[in-house]
Parts: C-alpha cells; structure tokens; sequence
C-alpha cells in the first residue's frame, strides 16, 4: 500500500483548520478564517480541496450562530463559491443551508439579502449529472491516498451525490408544485440538446438522475419522450377511442382508426399514445389475420400514422430551434395583468380571451375551466418495466393498467394522477419491438391490400427503430437492453423462419403474393440487421441454422437487382457467421459474374463484330462457370474463335497464344460433356476443311481454317486427354481427328502440311503408342513411318522413319513390332556400306529382332551410387582404355570398368572434358567394320553401350545431340544382333534407345541429393501414357503433361449445385442471357410458344413455372412498369385498383432498399397511366372510387421518393390547381341528396392528403402558368361551407388548414385569384381564419392545456403568419390594410374602423393568447403575425394598443420573450423580428405616456411602487 506523505499532510493541516472554525474563541475563528481565505487566494489550496469537506460546511454555517460573528460577508463569499460547485452543494443541501439560509435572511439586515439569495439560487439549481461526475473525478483523484482505496471512496461520493440529488430533486418538486399549481413543468433534456433521453423531473424519485442519464449508454439512441401532462377532456378522449377500438362492431373500429389518424394524432403530440398505451395496445391486438381484412388494413394504416408522427416528434425535440426548458404557460408575466384587465374591458369577450386561466368558480353556464386534469397529473411520471417479456405483452399490460375499470369509482371521479401513477409508460425499443412483432405474425397470412399497408408500417418502423436503436445494445445489461436484445432475436429468428415458410409453401398459396411477402421480409431483415447488429456479434448471438436465411437472402437475384445493398450488408453477416458458407457465396458471386461474361461472348459472337481480342477475353473469363452451364453452344463458338483467330494471314501473336490456350482448356476440361463438346466442334471444323470439294478448286484456303490444331501442345493433348479418353465418344472422336489430318496430305497446302508433319513428328512418340494392325487409327498410324517406295515423296524424314519404326519395337502389339523388325531390317539394308559392316544381314538372325527389346519384366533403375574410385583413379582406367599398344584383354577390362564407375554421375564430367565421348563412339564405329581389326572391337561394345547409357541418361543436352544421329541407331541395331544372346548388353541398348527415342517428349527434373556433396541430379522422366502404353525395359520415373491449362477442380459435391445456389445460378443466366432483368421479365410475360421460340439453350438452365413466379414478382422495377401497364391498359375497375395496389406496394419496397434508385419511379412514367382516369369527371361510385385509390397512389408516389422530378412536379400541380381539373369539384362536399356522397367525401378526404404531401415535397408551385390563388381559392370555399362555427368537421377542417399552410407558405400565392380581387380575397381569408380560431380557442374558454382543437390552432395560427406576410408583401400600397386583421364577436364592432384606439387594441386582442399557447410553433407564429403586421406604422401602433394590458406593452412582450433564457430559439428570433420591427419607428419624444392619443412610444419603465414612469 503506497502513501502520499505529502497529500496526508496537507488534509490533516486543513482538518485542524477546520475545527478552528468552530472554536468559541472570536479571535481564533476569525484568524482560522483568514488563514484559509489567504491559502485560497494565493492558490495554496484550491476549491477542489475544500468541496468535500463535510466539517467546513458545517462549521461556516454555524458561524452566524455565534454572538459575535464578524467577516460574515466573507463567509458567505466563500458560501457561495462552495454551493456553484456540484459536490459541494450536495453537502450544503444535506446539512440543511436551504432552510438555516431562509431563517437566517429574516434575521439578516437588507444590505445581505443579496448575498443569501445568491446563495439559496444555487442551492436551488439542480446541477447536471456531467458535472457531478467531473466533480467526483476532480475531487476523488485529488483526495485518494491509496491505489486499492480510491474506487471505493469513489463510490461512497456517488452514493453521496446521488442521495443528495434525490433529496434537491424533492425539494425541486415541491418548490415547482407550489409556483405551478396548473400543471407539471414539461421534462427537461439532461444531457445535451441533442441528447437521446428525457427525463422528467417528476420521475426523480423513483428514477435517480444519473440512471436515467446512463440509459442515453445502454445501447439506446432514444428511450422515451418528456412525460406530457392531461387535462381530464383528453384523457376520456384517448379512453373513448380505446373503448371504440375494443368495440364489436367493426364499422365503428374503423371509424375510430380514422378519428385517430385525422384528429387525435394532429392534435395530440404522439407521445401522449406511448405514454398512456391503452390504444396502441388496442391497435395492436388489431393486427391479427383472423379478423377482418377491413379492421387489420385501418389498424395497420393508423399504427403507420403513429410510428410517422414518432418520427415527427423525434424530429422536433432534437431540432434546436424549438428546444425550450418552459415549463409553465400559466403565469407568463404577460398574463399576470392582461386576465384582470382584459375581462375589465369593455370591448373584450363576456369570457376572458386568456389560455390557461385559473378559475375554479363553477359558473354553471357551461364554460367553467378545466384544470383539475393538467393540475393534478402534475406528479405522473414516465417509466418502464424492467422485466422482461414480450413487448406486445408489455403493450397489454400497459393498456390493462391504464384503463381502469368504468364502473368503479376511480373511473367516477376520474383523477387523472392516479392513473398516471398506473400507467407504465411504454418506451421508444418497446414500442417498436411490439408493433414489429405482430407485424411479422400477420405477414404469414394476409390480403395484397393489407400486404401494401404493412410493408408501409415497416418501413417507417424501421426509420424508427434506427432512431433509438444502437448495435451497442447487445454488450448493456440494463433490464430494457436485455429485454429488447431478447426480442430482437426473436424478431430476427422469427422473420427467418418466416422467409424459409414462405419459400417452401409457395405450392400452397397465391405463388405472386409469397413472393412479395418474401421480398418484404426480406428487406426488413436486411435493414434491422444493418441497423442493430454489427458482423462480429452475429456468431454468438445466431445459430448456424442462420445461414440458410442469409444465403437465401443473398440469392435472391430480382431482388438484388434493385437493392444494391444487399450482398454488402449481408454478406458481411455471413461471413462472420459460416466462413465456409461465406466462401461458397463468393464463388458463387464469381461464377455469377463468369456467366454475364459468358452471355456477353456469345452475343458478341453472334453478331460477328470482328473484336477478336475482346471475344478471346470474354471467353477466358467465362470458363469457370463453364461446368454448371455446360452450354455446348460456347463451346462450339471457342473453338471457331480460335480457328479464326488463326487462319488469318498475319495473326497477332498475342492472340494465337491465347486462343490456342483457350482451346487447351476446353480439350482437357474435367467434365467430360464440354470435352466431347469440343473435340466434336474441332472435327467438324477440320472435316468441313479438309474436304475433297475444297481441294478441287485451285484457290481455297479452306484448309486454313485447321492452323488452330496445327500446333505441338495441341495435337499432344488430343493424343494424351482425347484418344486415351476413357470416354469412348471422345476417344472415337480424338481418332477420327487426328485420323484426319494424318491422311489429309493431298487436302492441305504444301507448306500447311509441312507445318503438320513438323508438329507431328513432335508428338509422335506419344502418337505410336496407338499403332496397332487391329483398326484404322493404329494403320494409319503405321503407314505414317512406313518406307515410301522409290517414286514416293516421304511424309517425314528418313531418320525420324527409322526412329519411329524402333520405338514400334517397344509396342505390346507382337504383330506391330514384326511389321516394325522388316522395315528396321530393310533400313539397315539401305545403310550406307551396309555390306562392309557387321552383321551381315543375309546370314544374322534377325528373327529375333522384334522380341529382342521386350523384357519379361521391366528392371528397376539403379539408385545413383557414388563410386570409390575417384577422379584420379578414374583417368588412370581411361588411359588405360585409350592406350595404344596394350593388352586387348586389359583394355577391355579397362573398358567395362570404366562403366561400372560411370555409374557415379560425378565423374561424368571429367570423363566428358578428357574426350571420352568421342572415343567411344570412335570404337563403336570401329566395331561395325569387316576388316582385321573388328574383332578387337567387338569387344568393347558392350562396356561402350554401358558408357553411353549412363551418360545420355544424366545429361539432358548429350541425350538431345545424340537423339538425332542417325548413325547411333543403326550402331545400336547392328549391336543388338550381334549380342542378340547377352541380355544385359541388349538391355543397355533397349534403355539407351529409350532414352534417344523419347527425348522429344521426356521431361527433366532436378533434385538435391541428402548428402554433404549437395550437387545436382538431373534426371529422365516420361509421360505416364508412354509408360503404360509402351512395353519399356526399365521402370521410368513418369509425369502428368503439364500443356494441359486445366481450370481447379470443385469439391465433391459441389455446393453450388444444391439449394438455394443452383437457383441463383439457373437465375442469373437467364438475367444475362436478356441482357437485364428488365429484358427477362418481359420475355416471361410473353406466352408459351414465344417463350419456346426465343429461347436457344439447354433445358436445365430454363426457370421453373414457380421460378418464373419468383422472378416476376421479385423484381421490382419490372413490376413497377408492369403494374403501370395494368392501370393504362386496364378494361374494368378491378383490374385497375389491382394495378394501383401492385404499383404502391413495390414502390414501397422500393423505399426499402438503403440505397434505392431514386429516379426509378420517374422512369416508369405513371403520370401518364393515372391521367387517363384523373382528367375525366367521375360518373359512378365506382369511379370515385377508383379515383380515391388513384389520389392515394399519387400521395404514397411522393411520400417515398426523395426528390421529385420537374415533370412530376408540374403535372401534380397541374391535375391540383387547373380550373377544368375534375379535381376540383372535390373540394367542395357533396349535396346531401347525392347517391355517391360517401365516395366523394372519401375521394375528398385524400385529395387533401395528396396537397398536404405535395405542399410538404414542392416549396413553391410548380408551374408559373398555374398560380396558386385558385387553389387557395377552391380551399377557402371549402372553409367556408361550414356554417356554423362550432359545427366544423374536425377532420377535414385540419386537413383543409394544413394544405394552406402548404400552399400559402411561399409570397406571390394570392395572385392569380380568379375574378375576385386578390386583397379583397385575403380580407375575407383573414376574418374566416380569425372566426375559426375563435371557435377552436377563444370558443373553447380559452382552454390552453387541452390538445383537442390544437391542431387547428396551429395550422390557422400559421396560416394567419402567412397571409400576414403575403399582404405586406404584396398589398403594401393598401393603406390601413392591417385594420382587416380587427376581429369582434359582434359585426357592428368589426365593421367600425374608425374605432378609438382602445377599441382598435381589442380588436386586436386575438392575438395575445397566441403568444402565451403551450405549442411552440403557435407561439412562434403567433409572434411571426406580430412581425408582419408591424412592417408599417398603422400596424405598430395597432398591435401596440392591443398590448396596453400588458406590463411594458408591447416593448415589454417583445424584451420578455427575447430575454427568456427558457423560450425556444424559434419564439426568441420572432421576437427580435418584432424589436427589429418597432425600432424602425421613429420615438415622439414629446409625447406624453399618459395621453390615449395615437402617439408611438418607446419601452416605459414603470415602478409599480411608487407608480412614476
């Protein structure tokens, strides 16, 4: 254990420092006090020595018990530097400084309340968990002694820190429900403003700060939503619903699916439904197949609504300019006077026109304010349950605890803050996991129109889940980490499970509709696995079992086609799942890309485009995909390429060398079908050729076109791989080639046949070994050596006709080698002075000349043994053997001994540099000699022969020069006879003539001996086919041919050939043999003798009738256009709502991709296909029918692609604004006593969604032809129908709103107004947006906590600021046209513009709840109408007389909000606007503040006390 002496010191100094404190005596307090006060400043000690010192807090707050207690304004310095640090805060809050600091300030004179109020402000301001735990790392590494000890010190800190935070968040809480009695301060962000969870400083409690601020860690991008208070309307509307949802009969399912669609979910912020999940619940129990097909598309289609309107929220608590801590929007200081003097007023409504007011009286009117609901949830908290479980069981218990019981007496008196305390708050992963959950389960069994809605949940699911899910996920071991890691698996398992049902049930159901069940699951899995898996996490958390899906997956051509990210994200999967199943998938990519270069060579061929170099290439790419396809057809056309390749007059040589290595690998491939296929394809070329009609005209080069065989390794490898076959097809076709060409000498030109015979000579070793009297080949073969008659040109050399009738002596065939034994005997007959040597034929034996070489059985080669005789021993023996004029016997001893130590291919080379070559050939020639001397020769023969062969068997370059020597043949012939008896002489010859005979063919190997001496051995090997087709003397080292250029062999089996691999193959030909799978979609669209006459390959490689399913339903593209093609040609409704289903459910498949082709949808020109039903007026219901399917379309069009095109864009807006546009008509409802009225309204209802979409895609209209005033136009006609204002359709009301506040957002929208003036038109928009507001606010008792009608108020609050700007924009030459913005319950009001200016203020009094509303956005544009009225001097003065109830009047409206540090960025810029906007007035200094003239004042400063300005 390791001390800081140091450090030890110093914290015992400052604990008797510390005590001192406390001392009784004046004297000795005071002195402790400025000795730490001096350490302090002259940074002796820092404040990080002092934050943790429980003793000094003490002490410094009993300091003020004392009697006599100087310095006091130090000490509380010194305070409050200690409470603006978290840590020591945490003490001070622990030891009571709160409470001691309040008692003291009504003991303290005045001049040092400011310094205890500074202090008790800090106290009170709850400090951020960073800096608790920068504080606890500060103050813990600076006060550890120990390295063992320090953790836990640590830890008991944190245990501090947190008990005090609980304790400061208590007193918070209570502090807050003592300012705020209206309702709970909205959740405040923790971390930072982009942080992804929100914690509710009413959950502190049971929720300590720094967890819920490590959920943010725990593999969560997001977790939940601020919790969102209720008042007790909005809570029996969400019960209502639910109960509606839960009803049996399912028309008014249905209809509640749509109020909550339309209505609740844009009046309510999304949250409220996750935070209270009764109804999602509710429409989750709805996604069942079982139930109505009409029930599950209006539950899936309103969970879509929800999971969209998620993202919305997401979206706007992380965008910065609506980030607010406002809490209250009760006790505004712009609401403290203005409900007293506002209800004063004279002008003012009978009820106060202020959102949000307290007023408990019960009036018994009907109006009385409800404010028991918001007031009294102000203690409901958000939480979720840590257990885990499924989350659609979550779900249900999360609807069973919030819902109570509608008999008993909680549902009575209905206290909204109990539910609360019930109501497990369903967080952001639980959601999702649910609804995704059920999603996959009513996958299984559903309609294509319900299929189209769930693919579109999914999707926005999926973006979702991508928000608040992290791959960090599965390393957490939270309770809601593992409870959604558990799920996830599930989700993922189960998902899997369902794409391998759906693949082998396809027999079972509707083949179309599986396979885009397939698809759909198939890129879901993709994107969640992208999404919340990393690659390496995968083979601990998946079994093998895995890879069948992903390798599903990753086959899935059509599929594949459009989602280009698909083998990138999932195959990284794979690969760290199965590395074999990955090395398979990559084969399999690369026989896939051999096969489109196969496709490519064959329609390159076919259109005999002279690009030979290209052709070559794109054949040799093709070859490994070679054995799955076996296309005979590619074969046939290689083989050609190489003929014409090399028939050329001048060939490029680069190009001969590749063909002719081409064809090497098609006459040696492994399988035996493209070996046939090629020999077939070389013989019929060469009998095409070589053919008497060619021959007999003077001037062909027919002949030509046979150059490709004319080669050495080509004719080697017919005779080794093709003739040897053990195919018998091949072998007969190898014969009949070679046959062929043999027998072909008067077919070829002269220099062609030359050419043929060179090669042929080459090869013939190999090529004799096929000689036989038994059929026509082996004659053949026979004839070819034979001795041409004296008027007879010769087809070879005569040497290489006596070499080849030798090596006949070695075949197995006894009638063979006789024929060979004449030929040999008549040869050596026709020797030169073949009557003065020896043997003398006439009276030789030579009988025995064709058994002579043939051995019973073959010896084995001697091992290579080194000699003890030396080289100086060595040269004495050799001259001994060259001496003149010795001793014959002693030189014949001499002779044989020098072949015995030749054994020892060490001393060849000595032997050679001392001419020993020479000299034996010298005496072998002598041998052969008829004169005196011969007999003395003779006897050196055998020792010579001996010499001979060992030499010529370990030195490649003698074995070459003697190979072709005529005159060594026939001495070894001469020979064999006269030692005809001595076998181990006639062995020595046969193996030396093997060595000479096959050298043309014979390889040469090296190795290195095992020993000290280290040299090299160079030996004699020969092809295995020589060696088993040969009877040879000894047992020749043997060797493959290596000319063959053979591809790698597969495995056995090959996985390729097996499910799903084989599929993908079969597939992806028929995709390139089309060229596109655009092409091959359309070729299976065609009937069955087209497809008959269009298809020219083999049977295996054509697509099933299911593949052909597969194919056409899975490519998405083709089925874009396909399903286009329905709409446009469609002869009845049906088949048209057919095709717009088709249409919309590949478009969202298409949005499924991650990188999708965003002009795919503009390329398949569907505007055109949906004119034909759009630009003619309905007749029928079930025309409008078709033309809601067709609006739907339109929107769902738009939703998905990114961008949209000019073209799409102006044709939208043209079929939207056009005045002949049968669109139109809808914007008005339909007369009660038309029969389609409900086909109308429907269509009705989404037009408007498709100008909300449009408005939201496109900034301005489109087209300057088509302004928007006619549009705006036919929509203010729709607002206006209504009548009476409390008789609005809340549904089409806010979906009229939003589409003008689409439409009206860009200047310039009121012209183009038609006949009606555009300012008159904006006039009247101005009164019908305030009339509407008036209803939905101002109507409502100005009851701002209520969501009910929020949606309204926000998009006509929004309007207003757009219109506000549009008229001062475009109408600034108008005079007073800020007056039209006056609104009064009563006409005589309204219609009074020569009002005072306090009448003019009321007017105006509309727009002052606006500003205080609880939605951001209203209070934003709530301002932004301020701005835009206030541009000119009437509208400053105007909206500055609507304020004078306000303290400070506009100035101080405008400062208030801009000085707010808790308002949102969007309020505050809106607010400098308007400041900006009032500068500009010039100030009537002279003026007087207490004159009610029009005169334009500045900011008044007011003391309420003493009421002087």
């Amino acid at each position: 254990m390791e001390i800081d002496v140091s450090d030890a010191t110093n914290s015992r100094s400052l604990n008797h420092l510390f005590k001192k404190l406390g001392h009784d005596l004046v004297e000795i307090r005071v002195r402790s006090l400025q000795n730490l006060l001096s350490k302090l400043e002259h940074q002796i000690i820092t404040l990080d020595d002092l934050v943790q010192e429980k003793l000094l807090c003490v002490h410094l707050l009993e300091w003020f018990n004392k009697e006599s207690c100087p310095m006091r304004e130090e000490v509380f310095q010194l305070l409050l530097k200690l409470s603006k640090h978290s840590s020591a805060k945490l003490l001070l809050i622990e030891v009571g400084a709160a409470d001691f600091l309040l008692q003291l300030r009504d003991d303290s004179p005045a001049e040092q309340w400011r310094s205890i109020d500074e202090i008790l402000e800090q106290l009170y301001y709850l400090p951020d968990y960073k800096q608790v735990q920068e504080a606890a790392r500060r103050t813990t590494s600076a006060h550890h002694l120990i390295h063992h000890s320090g953790s836990a010190q640590q830890s008991d800190v944190l245990e501090q820190q947190e008990e005090g935070i609980q304790k400061a968040s208590q007193r918070k809480l209570k502090l807050n429900e003592e300012i705020q009695p209206d309702g709970p301060a909205i959740s405040h962000l923790t971390g930072d403003f982009f942080g992804k969870t929100f914690i509710n400083t009413n959950s502190m409690e049971d929720a300590p700060y720094y967890q819920l601020k490590e959920s943010t860690k725990d593999g969560f991008l997001f977790v939940s939503f601020p919790w969102v208070p209720l008042t007790a309307t909005d809570e029996h509307v969400l019960s209502s619903t639910d109960r509606s949802l839960r009803s049996l009969n399912a028309e008014h399912v249905v209809t509640s699916c749509e109020f909550l669609k339309d209505v609740v979910l844009l009046d309510f912020p999304a949250e409220v439904l996750l935070q209270r999940p009764a109804v999602i619940q509710s429409l989750v129990l709805l996604l069942d197949s079982t139930l109505d097909q009409d029930l599950v598309h209006s539950a899936a289609h309103c969970l879509t609504a929800v999971v969209i309107h998620l993202l919305r929220r997401l979206a706007f608590w992380r965008d910065p300019d609506f980030y607010t801590l406002k809490t209250d929007f009760t006790t505004s200081l712009l609401l403290e006077r203005s409900m007293s003097m506002s209800s004063a007023s004279p002008a003012s409504s009978p009820r106060p026109f202020v959102p949000g007011e307290v007023d408990l009286r019960h009036r018994g009117d009907g109006k009385d304010r409800e404010t028991s609901g918001s007031s009294s949830s102000s203690i409901a908290y958000s939480r979720y349950d840590t257990s885990l479980h499924d989350p659609t069981a979550s779900l249900r218990s999360a609807s069973q605890a919030s819902r109570p019981d509608m008999g008993s007496p909680l549902s009575e008196t209905h206290d909204p803050a109990a539910t609360g305390l019930l109501t497990p708050n369903v967080t952001l992963p639980q959601f999702c996991m649910g609804v995704l959950s059920s999603t996959l389960h009513l996958l299984g069994d559903c309609s294509l129109e319900v299929l189209v809605k769930v693919c579109e949940l999914l999707h926005w699911l999926m973006q979702l889940v991508e928000e608040c899910i992290s791959p960090a996920l599965w390393t957490k071991q939270s309770p809601l980490a593992r409870e959604t890691a558990a799920t996830l698996l599930t989700v993922i398992h189960e998902a899997g499970a369902l794409l391998l049902s759906l693949k082998e049930a396809r027999d079972q159901q509707d083949l179309s509709l599986c396979r885009q069940k397939h698809v759909c699951v198939s890129l879901l899995l993709t994107r969640l696995l992208g999404t919340v898996l990393l690659p390496d996490q995968t083979s601990s958390l998946f079994p093998n079992n895995s890879r069948i899906v992903l390798s599903t997956i990753l086959t899935d051509l059509p599929l594949i086609d459009v989602c280009k990210d698909i083998p990138e994200t999932v195959g990284k999967y794979l690969a760290a799942m199965d590395g074999q199943a990955y090395e398979t998938y990559m084969q399999c990519l690369s026989i896939c890309s051999a096969i489109k270069k196969c496709c490519q060579f064959l329609m390159e061929f076919q259109q005999r485009s002279g690009r030979e170099s290209l052709m070559l290439q794109l054949a040799s790419d093709s070859l490994p995909c070679l054995p799955y396809h076996q296309h005979p057809l590619f074969v046939k056309y290689c083989v050609e390429l190489s003929s014409d390749v090399c028939r050329e007059s001048h060939p490029v040589a680069s190009l001969v060398i590749d063909s002719r290595r081409l064809l090497l690998q098609l006459l040696s491939y492994c399988k035996v079908e493209v070996q046939l296929s090629a020999y077939q394809a070389c013989l019929e070329i060469t009998e095409n050729s070589l053919h008497v009609n060619h021959a007999a005209e003077p001037y062909s080069r027919a002949c030509e076109r046979t150059c490709f065989l004319i080669n050495r390794d080509i004719l080697y490898c017919i005779c080794v791989s093709g003739i040897c076959n053990e195919s018998l097809k091949i072998s007969r076709c190898a014969e009949k080639l070679v046959r062929h060409l043999l027998k072909s000498k008067l077919l070829m030109s002269g220099s062609l046949w030359k050419q043929f015979t060179e090669c042929a000579v080459i090869i013939l070793p190999v090529l004799q070994a096929y000689t036989s009297n038994s059929s026509d080949f082996g004659r053949c073969l026979l004839e070819f050596v034979d001795i041409p008659l004296s008027n007879e040109a010769s087809r070879i050399s005569s040497l290489e006709i006596l070499r080849g009738n030798i090596r006949l002596l070695f075949s197995p065939d006894y009638r063979v080698r006789v024929d060979a034994a004449s030929r040999l005997v008549t040869l050596l007959s026709r020797e030169e002075r073949s009557l003065h040597k020896l043997p003398d034929l006439t009276s030789a034996d030579v009988a025995c000349l064709p058994n002579l070489f043939v051995l019973e059985q073959a010896r084995f080669l001697e091992p290579c043994s080194t000699s003890v005789i030396q080289v100086e021993g060595m040269l004495k023996i050799y001259e001994i053997f060259i001496g003149d004029g010795g001793d014959v016997l002693v030189q014949r001893a001499a002779c044989d001994q020098l072949a015995v130590i030749l054994e020892d291919m060490t001393l060849h080379g000595e032997f050679l540099k001392q001419g020993g070559l020479a000299y034996v050939q010298e005496q072998l020639n002598g041998a052969f000699q008829k004169d005196s001397t011969a007999d003395v020769y003779i006897q050196f023969i055998p020792g010579c022969v001996k010499m001979l062969r060992f030499l010529a068997h370990h030195d490649y370059s003698l074995r070459h020069l003697l190979a072709h020597n005529p005159h060594i043949y026939y001495q070894m012939l001469r020979a064999s006879l006269l030692y005809q008896d001595d076998v181990e002489t006639c062995y020595n010859i046969a193996h030396l003539l093997i060595l000479l005979l096959f050298d043309e063919v014979a390889n040469v190997y090296v190795s290195l001996e095992e020993d000290t001496t280290n040299f090299v051995k160079r030996g004699f090997s020969l092809p295995h086919i020589i060696a088993k087709m040969y009877k040879l003397p000894f047992k020749a080292v043997t060797h493959q041919p290596n000319v063959f250029q053979q591809l790698p062999l597969h495995t056995d089996p090959d996985p390729l050939l097996q499910d799903p691999w084989v599929g993908c193959l079969r597939v992806q030909w028929n995709v390139c043999w089309h060229n596109s799978m655009q092409s091959l979609v359309e070729h299976l669209r065609l009937n069955t003798e087209e497809k008959a006459r269009a298809i020219d390959f083999p049977d295996h490689l054509r697509l099933s009738a299911a593949e052909e399913v597969v194919v056409k339903s899975g490519a998405i593209a083709p089925s874009l256009r396909y399903a286009v093609d329905c709409i446009n040609n469609a002869t009845s409704h049906d088949a048209a709502r057919e095709g717009l289903q088709q249409l919309l459910l590949y478009l969202i498949l298409h949005s499924g991709c991650l990188r999708m082709d965003s002009e795919l949808p503009e390329t398949v020109h569907w505007e055109q296909a949906f004119s034909r039903f759009l630009d003619v007026q309905p007749n029928s219901p079930a025309d409008e029918e078709l033309v809601r399917h067709l609006l739907v379309a339109t929107a769902a069009v738009m939703t998905v692609t990114p961008a949209l095109s000019q073209s799409t864009s102006v044709w939208v807006w043209k079929i939207l604004s056009s005045n002949n546009s049968p669109l139109q008509s809808r914007l008005l409802p339909p007369d009660e006593d038309t029969d389609d009225q409900t086909a109308i309204v429907a269509s009705s209802k989404e037009l408007l969604l498709l100008i909300r979409t449009y408005g939201s895609k496109v900034n301005a209209p489109a087209s300057k032809d088509l302004p928007a005033g006619g549009l705006v136009q036919s929509l203010f006609s729709y607002l206006s129908v209504a009548g009476a204002t409390h008789f609005y359709n809340l549904a089409a009301l806010e979906s009229t709103l939003s589409c003008l506040f689409y439409i009206t957002s860009s200047h310039g929208w009121s012209i183009g107004c038609g006949e009606q003036n555009g300012f008159q038109f904006c006039c009247d928009f101005v009164q019908t947006l305030l009339e509407v507001l008036a209803s939905f606010h101002r109507g409502r008792g100005g009851i701002s906590m209520s969501f009910m009608g929020c949606g309204v108020t926000r998009s006509t609050t929004l309007c207003l600021q757009h219109l506000a700007h549009e008229m001062a924009h475009s109408y600034s030459d108008v005079n007073d046209w800020q007056k039209q913005w006056l609104y009064s319950t009563t006409a005589a009001d309204q219609a009074d513009v020569d009002c005072t200016n306090e009448e003019l203020g009321a007017g105006m009094s509309w727009i002052i709840p606006l500003w205080t509303y609880r939605d951001t956005e209203v209070r934003a544009a709530g301002l932004g109408i301020a701005v835009g009225l206030t541009h000119t001097s009437v509208g400053r003065k105007l909206m500055s007389a609507s304020c004078h109830s306000i303290p400070g009047g506009l100035w101080g409206a405008a400062l208030s909000f801009l000085l707010d540090t808790s308002e949102a960025s969007i309020v505050k810029e809106q607010a400098c606007l308007l400041l900006v906007n009032l500068i500009c007035e010039p100030l009537e200094v002279t003026a007087d503040i207490t004159d009610d003239s029009s005169s334009w004042l500045g900011p008044v400063v007011k003391d309420e006390d003493s009421a002087v300005s």
